[in-house]
């Protein structure tokens, strides 16, 4: 229905309300009773679920800010539990909104930054569950008045998320003043203040919702426009308190734009009275209504906002506000401030529910909006969807007045954005809050991270991340953020992964590493194998007879190997283009877009050239050897050492082989020494090919590995691994490389195909057009499309190749 004739049906289903005598007493019996579980109840209390749009933790009177006129919402203040430490997951509106609905990290649901209004592509997962959905689907009466920003495209339409009914605007800040509405569907012209029009479409939802929809209780979310920029115009009674000459309180920092600060302060306090006086004029109906005793009021808001504050306005995506103007860098704009303070991820929280929570009480635990959907929920008594994931928890708890021991007071947060919106910056953000330290990594410019002491400095102006005193707990707080951002695969591990040795940067890091082998080699399941090593691991993987034997052995379960060996490549160093899965760096040119794999099983081959350095530095091998282990170890324990092979005199050089093997040998027992520490498998390669009298036969140079030489290995890895049995009808050749019998071969061919494609896309020729500078060559470039590389594309193009690969290879081996 249209709202148009609000006053009028609201007046009549008034006096109908009485008339009918509609009464509320039992269920407000039943719900002041604490000890019922919130299942049992029959009638579920209405949701009204007020997000203001980029409200400060200081713009309300109930912060101690005498400036914040905000009588409203300091009367909710008194009826409710006001959480004082409430966190959003991101300083940005909409993958904070994606978070409140979801209970989930804007970049797990596709939401990374605010988005464009000409955006036709991005929005909010149509997979992912909403707790609109989840609360329609258990009965509820669903809407939302105001705000979307979470797609403009029809396919991400409100009433697709959960929500039947939809009154407001898709994108992000909109017109304060005769506003495009749509409703439904239809778009329409008003007239009249923005923030108004949408309250009074609040309460004609609330009034309509008692004529036509008693049987059900109802979710509302009121997403207001203000305080969104711009601010004005607004009400003269909003402006009233800071017309004229009044002394505005700003916030000290080193040659601020006062003048500028005082008069968008007066604005954007009286843009929150609008909020505040419409918050007023919409209580006033649910006690009308007699609605009042079952409807929990939450009230929050998407992010906070800074107007002087450390020298800015705005909120993630901060601007200087200072009498000079601050040079752009290399990821940053002119007069831009990416930052993640108090004052842009905190928000003014309150939760009134009669009879259930207690009035004026103050919750300190940190939360965060990641914590509604499964608070409403539990407050609907509705079960959480099967497979739903959440990345928050239920306040309930903290709402009874109960204080759960194990209550995490950390908070996790991040912005992204992987593209320049608006000459603003290129950046990946993430923050980890204690209750004492704040530790913000800027993934793209280290040299910005900040570390804040918050019970010393609260208004975070002294930045710690230089000083030595603090160097345990910034480690320990980045290991924090390493955990989260594990535990939610986020994206941006990979701008992490630059401090890895290079061959580890292309694997995907899982939230639990692999387990360990329980006795001994096994292959019990399907399985990503990692082959890393130099030169030799990197033959391999042309003639195939490893794989083909592996895959023999065990055809019931499918094995895709991934051949990352680098020619030379030792402990020590790891020869990759510049970057080789890296980060953006700006002389760099592109970074590697190339997915991450993933490794449940590790060989890793090195140590032959390390020994050239002579007996005096084993020590410093098997250091550095072991460091290696331990950080394979985040993504798999499932790692088999192989020793090297050793030096032959097929050069004819006359160098002293028997005293390089002597050196190599030493070398050799520190790797098995490390298997037997850590109790992992070893392939003595070097055992095996010293028993062998012709070295002539399975080395080509004395260094490298002939077809003869890379069979062998085949067979010490059966003989070693304990599956030889399994591959002993496997026969190979005495006059070329082809396996027996037929079937086998026809395998090992498929294999090395597959193999040589892998290695084309792995490993392209075409690196220095890809990964150094020489890609601002036009020669990399599309002629009639320069946003458009050539190389990139063609090895993109190698995927679909690989995947019929390695069905042929599952096929065959069958």
């Amino acid at each position: 229905m249209k709202f148009y004739k609000v006053y009028v049906l609201r007046i009549l289903v008034f006096y109908a309300t009485i008339v009918l005598g509609l009464s509320h007493s039992s269920i407000d019996a039943q719900i002041g009773d604490a000890s019922l579980p919130l299942s049992d109840i029959q009638d579920r209390p209405n949701i009204l679920f007020i997000s203001t749009d980029d409200q400060a933790p200081w713009a309300i009177g109930a912060s101690g800010n005498k400036q914040a006129i905000t009588p409203h919402m300091d009367r909710l203040v008194s009826e409710s539990a006001y959480l004082v430490n409430s966190f959003v997951s991101t300083p940005v509106c909409s993958p904070s909104r994606a978070a409140t609905l979801t209970g989930r990290y804007g970049y797990e649901v596709g939401v990374f930054n605010w988005f464009k209004p000409t955006d036709q592509k991005q929005g909010l997962d149509l997979e992912e569950i909403t707790f609109a959905e989840a609360l329609r689907d258990a009965g509820y009466h669903t809407g939302l008045v105001g705000k979307w920003h979470l797609g403009m495209n029809d396919r991400f339409y409100p009433t697709h998320h959960g929500f039947e009914y939809f009154m407001g605007h898709r994108h992000g800040g909109f017109k304060t003043i005769d506003p495009d509405l749509e409703e439904q569907g239809e778009k329409n012209k008003y007239e009249g203040l923005t923030a108004d029009i949408l309250a009074d479409h609040v309460i004609g939802f609330l009034t309509d919702h008692v004529a036509h929809h008693q049987e059900q209780p109802f979710l509302l979310n009121w997403h207001t426009r203000a305080p969104h920029t711009k601010w004005l115009p607004v009400a003269p009674e909003d402006m009233q308190p800071y017309a004229g000459d009044v002394h505005i309180d700003i916030p000290e920092y080193p040659d601020l734009d006062s003048e500028q600060v005082t008069q968008m302060m007066r604005e954007y306090l009286a843009s929150v009275r609008s909020v505040d006086r419409n918050l007023g004029r919409v209580m006033q109906v649910l006690d009308e209504l007699k609605l009042t005793q079952n409807t929990v009021v939450i009230f929050t808001s998407d992010h906070g906002y800074n107007i002087g504050h450390n020298g800015i306005w705005h909120k993630g995506n901060g601007n200087w506000i200072l009498k000079h103007d601050v040079p752009a860098t290399h990821n940053v704009g002119e007069n831009k401030r990416p930052n993640m303070y108090d004052n842009s991820v905190r928000v003014p929280t309150m939760v009134r529910w009669p009879g259930v929570v207690k009035a004026d009480r103050r919750i300190a635990q940190t939360t965060s909006n990641l914590d509604w959907f499964p608070t409403l929920l539990e407050m609907a008594g509705v079960e959480m969807p099967d497979d739903k994931v959440t990345r928050g928890r239920s306040l309930i708890p903290l709402l009874r007045g109960k204080d759960p021991g194990d209550w995490d007071n950390d908070m996790f947060g991040f912005y992204s954005s992987s593209e320049d919106y608006a000459q603003q910056f290129v950046e990946e953000m993430r923050m980890i809050r204690t209750q004492r330290w704040k530790l913000v990594r800027y993934l793209r410019a280290p040299e910005r991270d900040e570390l804040f002491d918050l019970n010393h400095d609260p208004d975070e102006s002294k930045n710690e991340i230089g000083n030595p005193e603090y160097k345990t707990i910034i480690s320990n707080l980045h290991e924090k953020i390493v955990q989260r951002m594990t535990e939610t695969n986020d994206p941006a591990l990979v701008y992490l992964q630059d401090d890895l040795p290079p061959f580890l940067r292309p694997l995907a890091r899982p939230a639990a590493a692999v387990s360990a082998f329980k006795d001994g080699f096994a292959i019990e399941n399907d399985q990503s194998i990692v082959i890393f090593g130099g030169t030799n691991a990197l033959g391999s993987n042309q003639h195939g007879y490893l794989e083909t034997l592996l895959t023999t052995s065990y055809p019931e379960h499918h094995l895709r190997f991934q051949n990352m060996a680098w020619q030379a490549d030792t402990v020590y160093h790891q020869q990759r283009p510049r970057n080789f899965y890296s980060i953006n760096k700006p002389d760099y040119g592109e970074r590697d877009r190339r997915k991450r794999e993933a490794a449940d099983l590790v060989f890793f081959w090195m140590g032959q050239t390390e020994s050239l350095d002579g007996v005096d530095q084993v020590a410093k091998f098997a250091e550095t050897y072991s460091e290696h282990i331990e950080k394979i170890s985040n993504y798999t324990h499932r790692v088999v050492l192989v020793t090297p092979v050793p030096f032959s005199e097929a050069l004819h050089l006359d160098l002293d082989m028997e005293k390089r093997n002597r050196s190599l040998a030493i070398y050799v027992e520190a790797i098995k020494e490390i298997g037997r520490t850590k109790k992992l498998p070893v392939v003595d390669l070097f055992s095996e090919f010293v028993s062998k009298k012709n070295s002539d036969s399975w080395s080509e140079n004395g260094l490298h590995l002939s077809s003869d030489g890379h069979w062998l290995v085949a067979e010490t890895f059966a003989k070693e691994l304990g599956f030889s049995n399994r591959v002993s009808f496997v026969q190979r050749s005495k006059t070329d490389s082809t396996l027996y019998p037929v079937s086998i071969e026809s395998l090992r061919q498929a294999i090395a195909r597959k193999n040589t494609l892998w290695y084309r896309y792995w490993r392209p020729t075409n690196w220095a057009f890809l990964y150094g500078n020489r890609q601002t060559q036009p020669s990399s470039r599309d002629h009639e499309d320069r946003e458009q590389r050539w190389f990139p594309e063609e090895i993109s193009s190698i995927l679909p190749f690989i995947e019929e690969a390695e069905r042929t290879i599952n096929e065959l081996k069958k």
